[in-house]
Formats: C-alpha cells, sequence, structure tokens
C-alpha cells in the first residue's frame, strides 16, 4: 500500500512538473503573440509568429490567424503605399503642368491685353503696317492659346471616354502635301531643313483625318522646336509583313535627343524629359501624351528611340485597312446669287459680325436669326444666296436644321455652310452641308466660302476723284470687291477727265476728296454737273469727323468722311447705302 501511495505520489509531481513546463512553454508563445500584436500597434506588419507542432491547439489558431492578418494588413499597406506614392507624383505633375499652364496661358493673354492697350492708346497716330504688325501679334497669342486649351480640353475628353474617332479614306499624297505646306514654312524660319520621303503613290489608309494630321504635325513641330540649324526627315513607309498591311510614319529629328532614363517619361501626362526643357522651350507636356492615345485608338502604335545630343526618332504605325468605297451622288447645283442676302442661324456675334463685314466688301447682306425653328421659314421667305449655319456644343438642336433645310424642295439648291468643331465636318457633310468651316472661325477661309457662292453683283459705276495713294488703291479695291465699276480720271487732268466721264455714263455715285479737287482744278463746276443729275457724292475732308455725317442739298444725297476712313471697307457698303436712299 505505501509502495503503491508513492508511486502516485511520483507520478502527480510528474504531470505537475509536466503541466508547468507546459504553462511556461504556453506563456512564452502568448509572450510571442502579443510581440507581434505590439508590433502592428507600431504600423510594423512584418513579425510572425513561428509555428510549432507541439503548439497546443488554441495557441496554433491564435498564431496562424495572427499570422493572416500580418500579411493582409502588410499587403494593404504595401499597395496604399504605392497608390499614396503614386499619387504623390501626380499632384506634383499636376502641380508642376498647373505652374507651367498658368505661365503658358499668362503669356499669350499679356501679349493680346498688351498690344490692344497699345492699339486703342496709339490708333490715331499708327499708319497701317504698324496697325497690321500688332494685329497680327494679337491673332498669334490667341492662336497659341487656342491650342492650349484645345489639348487641355482633347485629353479629358480622351480619359473620359468621349473622343470620337471619324473615320474614312485617307490620300497619303494629299496628307503629306497638307502637312509639308503648314510645316515647311515654320521650319525655315528656325534654320532647319526638312527632308520629305514619302513616295506612296495613290495609296490610302482608314485612319481619322483629322486626327491622324493632328498626331503628324505634333511631331513635326516638335522635331522643329527641339532642332536647332539641323535636319528633319519625314518619311513615310508602306509596310507588308506577316500577313499585316501597315503604314510607317517617321519624324527623325537632330535634336537635343532625349536621356535614355527620361525615354520612359515623354509619353507620361503634364511631363517633359526636364523641367528645364519646359522652361526654355514651353508647352504642357501633353501632346505627346494625346498623339499616342490617338494612335492606339486608329488600331495604332506611337514609339520613341532617342540618343541624347544626337536626335530623336518618332515613329507612328497605323494599319491599313481597305475601306467600302462609297459613291457620292453629286451635289446640288449652286445657283449664283438672287437677293444678295445670307441667312446666319446662330447666336454668336462675332461670327455674324466677320461675316457681315466680309459680305458688306461685296455688296452682300446678312440677316441673322437665333432660333432653328424660325430659320427655314425665314429662308424660305428671304430664298438667300447661302445659310451660315453655326453649331455648338450648347445648341446641339441646330443639327436638326440641316436636315430640316435640304428636305425642303424650295431651297434643297441653297449652298449651306456649316460651322462647327472640327470633328463635326465628316457628320455636316454626310447631312448635306455644302461646305464646312470648323470653329474657331478664320476669316480667310470663310471668305473664301463666301466667295464661292455669294459672288458680287453688278452695281454700276462710281466716280472715284481722290488723289492716288495708298488708302486710294485700298478704295478702289473694296469698291471692286463689292461689285462696284470705279472710274478714275487721270492724275494729270483730273477735273476734265471727271467731267468726260460724267458726261460720257452718268455714275450711280461720286466720291470727291475735296482738297485735291480745289488744287486740280475747276472743283465748283464738277460739283454742279454731279448736282444737276442728282448723283449721291460723298465729300472726303480733313478732320476726325465723328462717323459718317450726312448732308441733304437739293435732291443729291451728300455725305462726309474723314480722309483717315478712306480706306476703310465700310466706305464701300455705304456707297451702296447712299445709292439705296437716293433712289428711295
Amino acid at each position: 500500500m505505501v509502495t503503491s501511495s508513492g508511486d502516485d505520489a511520483g507520478a502527480l509531481r510528474g504531470e505537475l512538473a509536466h503541466m508547468r513546463r507546459r504553462a511556461e512553454d504556453v506563456e512564452r508563445r502568448l509572450d510571442e503573440v502579443l510581440f507581434v500584436v505590439t508590433s502592428m500597434t507600431a504600423r510594423d506588419y512584418s513579425r510572425r509568429v513561428e509555428l510549432r507542432d507541439d503548439d497546443d491547439f488554441v495557441v496554433s489558431a491564435l498564431a496562424i490567424g495572427l499570422n493572416m492578418m500580418c500579411e493582409e494588413l502588410q499587403r494593404w499597406t504595401e499597395e496604399l503605399t504605392t497608390a499614396r506614392d503614386r499619387a504623390l507624383v501626380a499632384s506634383h505633375a499636376k502641380s508642376r503642368f498647373l505652374a507651367t499652364m498658368s505661365h503658358e496661358l499668362r503669356t499669350p493673354l499679356n501679349a493680346i491685353i498688351g498690344y490692344s492697350e497699345l492699339i486703342a492708346e496709339d490708333l490715331q497716330y499708327m499708319t497701317p503696317g504698324q496697325l497690321r504688325d500688332d494685329v497680327s501679334k494679337i491673332g498669334s497669342a490667341a492662336r497659341h492659346l487656342l491650342n492650349l486649351i484645345r489639348d487641355t480640353l482633347d485629353l479629358s475628353k480622351i480619359e473620359a471616354g468621349r473622343m470620337e474617332m471619324v473615320i474614312a479614306r485617307v490620300s497619303i499624297a494629299v496628307l503629306v502635301e497638307e502637312l509639308v505646306a503648314s510645316i515647311e514654312p515654320v521650319c525655315a524660319r528656325a534654320g532647319n531643313t526638312l527632308v520629305v520621303d514619302a513616295d506612296v503613290g495613290d495609296l490610302e489608309i482608314e485612319a481619322d483625318s483629322l486626327r491622324l494630321q493632328q498626331v503628324l504635325l505634333n511631331l513635326l513641330s516638335n522635331a522643329n522646336k527641339f532642332t536647332a540649324q539641323g535636319t528633319i526627315w519625314f518619311r513615310v513607309r508602306d509596310e507588308r509583313a506577316e500577313g499585316r498591311h501597315q503604314l510607317r510614319f517617321e519624324v527623325v529629328d537632330t535634336g537635343i535627343g532625349i536621356p535614355e532614363d527620361k525615354l520612359a517619361l515623354v509619353f507620361d501626362a503634364f511631363t517633359q524629359a526636364e523641367d528645364t526643357t519646359t522652361r526654355r522651350f514651353g508647352g504642357t507636356g501633353l501632346g505627346l501624351t494625346i498623339s499616342r492615345q490617338l494612335c492606339e485608338m486608329m488600331g495604332g502604335a506611337l514609339e520613341v528611340s532617342s540618343v541624347f545630343g544626337e536626335g530623336s526618332t518618332f515613329t507612328v504605325v497605323l494599319p491599313l485597312v481597305p475601306a467600302r468605297r462609297r459613291e457620292l451622288a453629286p451635289g446640288p447645283a449652286i445657283p449664283a446669287a438672287r437677293d444678295g442676302v445670307v441667312l446666319a442661324i446662330g447666336r454668336d456675334r462675332v461670327t455674324q459680325e466677320l461675316a457681315r463685314r466680309l459680305l458688306s466688301t461685296r455688296g452682300v447682306g446678312l440677316v441673322a436669326v437665333g432660333g432653328v425653328d424660325d430659320a427655314v421659314g425665314l429662308a424660305l421667305a428671304l430664298r438667300p444666296c447661302a445659310v451660315l449655319l453655326e453649331i455648338t456644343t450648347a445648341n446641339r438642336e441646330a443639327w436638326r436644321a440641316v436636315t430640316t433645310l435640304r428636305s425642303e424642295p424650295a431651297l434643297v439648291a441653297v449652298p449651306l455652310i456649316v460651322i462647327a468643331d472640327a470633328p463635326e465636318r465628316h457628320r455636316a457633310l454626310e447631312l448635306g452641308a455644302s461646305e464646312f468651316a470648323a470653329r474657331p472661325l478664320d476669316g480667310a477661309r470663310l471668305d473664301s466660302v463666301l466667295s464661292r457662292h455669294c459672288a458680287a453683283p453688278d452695281l454700276g459705276a462710281v466716280l472715284v476723284v481722290v488723289r492716288e495713294s495708298p488708302r486710294q488703291r485700298a478704295l478702289l479695291r473694296h469698291l471692286r470687291r463689292a461689285g462696284w465699276d470705279a472710274l478714275t480720271p487721270s492724275e494729270e487732268s483730273p477735273i476734265e477727265d471727271a467731267l468726260r466721264l460724267v458726261n460720257r455714263a452718268l455714275p450711280r455715285a461720286a466720291i470727291l476728296d475735296e482738297s485735291y479737287t480745289r488744287a486740280a482744278g475747276d472743283h465748283a463746276e464738277l460739283r454742279r454737273a454731279l448736282e444737276r443729275a442728282s448723283v449721291p457724292l460723298v465729300i472726303v475732308r480733313e478732320g476726325a469727323l465723328a462717323g459718317v455725317i450726312p448732308l441733304r442739298t437739293t435732291a443729291q444725297r451728300v455725305t462726309l468722311i474723314p480722309r483717315s476712313r478712306l480706306g476703310d471697307p465700310a466706305i464701300a457698303e455705304r456707297v451702296a447705302w447712299i445709292v439705296h436712299e437716293a433712289g428711295s
């Protein structure tokens, strides 16, 4: 019995010792768990609890769960850190972009404001040449500002997935010709030589003509900007490989080049290879980003290779996809101007005023209507020589006017000129527009379009007795362009020749420079002859007269103008007006 009790006591002591060791081991393991938990509170998720085969079930489950939690937290933290770093880089790039954009926007705006103020202050003292120079600088600054805004908006459209492609057949020969015509004068001014290698015959590609031109012009402009007294090669290659038919456009320059470690950054938005490059050459760093994305939207790619200090090569590769040829019906015959009126549909007063001035020099009037609903009825009533329709993003319903005007039998032959954003060209022509002019409106382009459809009428003869000078030549040009037959006497005997012209064929109006005719001979006799025939008379006098001052003497219509306005295009319009008043 004693022996049995001793054995039991020994076994009990052994069991207690084992339990004590087990408890100590669990306590150490819990200390390890606590250490990992403490590390987690300090945002150190790299610690792990070591797993052992002899661990208690509870400790083992706790260790596994804690390790899994640490792994997840570490992964999330790394992802968040990466996202934060990217956001910081993007924020820094955006900050640089905003600083650059602020400078780039302020520079042309300052030029516009400055030259406008100079013109306003010095207008009465400026020669036509000085005025033309300052106005051209304002136009150049405004176009630069427009390009900056266009690039920013293009990028936002691409990122929002709202950039639309108008895919059509594009002649490579025509595309290259237009690009060379645009960039060659710019290269010559920078002292660079442009070498074109594009012998592709009558090859055509299926692409968005406007966007493809935008991409290539951006690459050529960049090459010219970063090259001084060097050479720029523009190559086009027709490639067939592995069943693919594609076009390769290469722009190679001998400019400053791009450092190897910066090549990967050139297509990132808001960046250039170096901040010093931005400061030296300007630009927002959006052009290449937009160009690459436009190439990808057309199914192609844009790549770059460069050697720093030697030059760069930008390559555009686009697939050549045969398109179905569509036979377009011939457009309607364009009649000559009938009532001498153009109908303008839209609310842009700047466009309407520009059109009004251009038309006035041709003796053609302009009637403006804001609403689309009134446009068709007014067009039927006026029977205009052309319709000028402006479509903006705020006035999308104007597209309805295109189809309505083209579906009206009485108006189907009236030329329809659509003014809208450049990407809308294809849509406008498809709906039946006779002509398309891209916004922002270029005066020369609108003048060219209007001249094709609004020919100047034959208004008759106007006698011009004004001393030969640049202003006199400008006056004759404006009168003849408006449809007047301008008759001028000889410089040797202006009064006698003028009387002979009046007696031979009575003019519908006369313009006399008073100081010139008084000095040249019998001014009074010429005045009496014109008065007897009731010929409307425009008298040119010295002095800063306020506008045009009408006088009425007997049955003759007489108007005074200051000599400073002699070359003003509005004089031709004024002559037509006084002839109209005299006949009413």
